[in-house]
């Protein structure tokens, strides 16, 4: 018969499955251990990577306890062995879509609920494991063979991880923003060991798949903390260079550089960690603030920033400014009351591929000083107006 009817414990190959998992289970050790050393830990998706990778180093063991169980005889063995399989399809879903949740993040969307019932659907029937055959049974002699829908935790996690491409690959081609996540380096690795998982019985390739995938994709983030501002978490000036150099499709996009009235200012009243505190509020704005056209939000500078969004006439510009000015506001009267921010903004425009970007940072640079004389000279009539009325 074929390998996926086959159900006996003869057809386990327990070394292979020891050597495997305990490679994954290595592998997410190392990378916990380095994510709480060198990842940020105020990035949300940086915590869901790292309960990707908990859960990961779970199911490992979990599938190493289950595989040593079967076919083993001794008092509360079967009942070990049930728990054992039950929890390991319960949380079995949880990673992949947990994967989506971190591409979520990174696409700043908001979430929506129900995707996660096919999840909970998975969980739901592996409890109902422990009183009728589902996803898999125990005979007497305490040896595993596969239920009626064994297939379905299977489905459920290919279709998290192909939900979760095709959403990435959709958000770049159409929207144009801007997401650094190498889907291929994670992905890869774990279709081919769910694939075989589901094919072959008796062999354990789906967790150690997951943890090679998970440790090829976090060395391939690393490299992105090079483009990302360790004070606000924004992207640095050298990723808006880099991206500018290296697009080849062409469009036309629209950069707003935003500068902090008065920062000097700030710095010298009420210290450096003020500063920073202003310059954090300002990036958290910034992506507040931001759209769906909106590419990447950057620190540029000092207390300079840079939007860049795909080109969509004035409309579009005048609409982040508002919900920027929204964000502002709301700052202003509530945490910021005692040093209220203010920015000036100088817009421009470049075509990928033909466009100066030279000019562009130029063009930007010399609106933004206009608006910020504008700003200056309504600060002096103010302070006019008010030793007037003293």
């Amino acid at each position: 018969m074929p390998a996926f009817f086959d159900y006996t414990a003869s057809s386990v190959d327990l070394p292979a499955v020891l050597i495997a998992n305990g490679l994954g289970v290595c592998l997410m050790v190392m990378l916990l251990t380095g994510q709480r050393r060198h990842r940020p830990a105020q990035l949300a998706d940086g915590k869901i990577f790292a309960w990707i990778c908990r859960l990961c180093l779970l199911l490992c063991l979990l599938e190493i306890a289950g595989f040593v169980l079967d076919g083993r005889r001794f008092p509360g063995a079967r009942t070990a062995a049930l728990a054992c399989n039950v929890l390991l399809f319960m949380v079995g879903a949880l990673p992949a879509y947990l994967w989506m949740c971190c591409l979520n993040s990174r696409l700043g969307r908001r979430w929506r609920r129900l995707a996660i019932l096919p999840a909970v659907s998975v969980m739901v029937l592996s409890a109902a494991n422990l009183f009728v055959d589902v996803y898999f049974g125990i005979t007497d002699a305490n040896v595993y063979y596969r239920g009626p829908l064994s297939w379905f935790p299977y489905v459920v996690t290919l279709g998290y991880l192909a939900g979760g491409t095709l959403l990435i690959k959709l958000r770049q081609r159409h929207i144009g923003r801007y997401v650094y996540m190498p889907v291929s380096a994670f992905l890869l690795p774990v279709y081919m060991g769910v694939a075989l998982q589901l094919i072959f019985y008796g062999l354990s390739f789906i967790w150690v798949a997951a943890a090679l995938g998970l440790t090829s994709l976090y060395i391939s983030l690393q490299s992105e903390l090079t483009f990302r501002d360790s004070l606000t978490n924004l992207y640095n000036r050298s990723f808006l260079l880099h991206y500018l150099r290296n697009q080849k499709k062409k469009a036309t996009l629209t950069g707003i550089l935003l500068d902090v009235n008065s920062f000097k200012t700030i710095n010298d009243t009420f210290g450096h960690q003020e500063g920073d505190r202003v310059l954090r509020a300002v990036a958290r704005m910034l992506l507040e603030a931001a759209s769906d056209k909106t590419i990447a939000a950057v620190r540029y500078g000092g207390d300079e920033f840079v939007v860049l969004m795909m080109d969509d006439g004035f409309e579009q510009v005048q609409m982040f400014r508002q919900r920027l000015d929204r964000c502002l506001h709301q700052y202003n009267r509530t945490e910021g009351a005692a040093n209220p921010i203010s920015l000036a903004a100088g817009v421009a425009r470049i075509e990928l591929g033909t466009g100066d970007s030279e000019l562009f940072f130029q063009e930007m640079d010399r609106k933004m000083y206009e608006d910020k004389a504008v700003f200056y000279q309504q600060m002096q009539r103010d302070v006019a107006r008010a030793g007037e009325r003293n």
